[in-house]
């Protein structure tokens, strides 16, 4: 005969193995950041030459703790409708940071005077959280012989 003991002590493992627990989905989002997002460079209302570089400077920040996980930028072509995206650029952190500053360079295409493009910065958390800053509108100059620069 086996005694009460060994039969109980069965029942509660088999009971433990067998109750629904809460588990992680590999969709979830392991946490929240409060992100915040600064393009430092170019400012709002510059013009650039078109066939040119120039820096684009971004912060990130998770005003709550330490989820930020990367920042970067895009640059939009504006205008005839839909806006088109010119290069767009990310660069993610080896852990996990409260604040990232990071430099891009965006070669401008070479585009008709007066073309608008945008650029916004953007900031990266866990799972799929992210964060656009404002963004900073440049009109393009055609580089053309006469132009100071070209």
């Amino acid at each position: 005969m086996v005694p009460r003991r060994a039969v109980l002590a069965v029942l509660l493992i088999a009971a433990a193995c067998y109750t629904d627990r809460s588990r992680p989905s590999p969709t979830e989002v392991e946490g929240t950041a409060s992100l915040s997002v600064q393009l430092l460079d170019p400012r709002n209302g510059q013009a650039v030459l078109g066939a040119h570089t120039i820096n684009v400077a971004v912060r990130g920040r998770d005003l709550s703790g330490v989820q930020l996980r990367g920042v970067g930028f895009v640059a939009r072509r504006v205008g005839n409708g839909t806006p088109v995206t010119l290069d767009s650029v990310a660069v993610r952190a080896d852990s996990a940071s409260r604040s990232l500053q990071q430099e891009f360079v965006f070669a401008v295409p070479d585009l008709p005077t007066n073309t608008q493009v945008d650029i916004y910065g953007i900031a990266y958390g866990p799972g799929s959280q992210v964060r656009l800053s404002n963004p900073s509108s440049l009109i393009v100059i055609r580089c053309e012989p006469g132009i100071p620069g070209c």
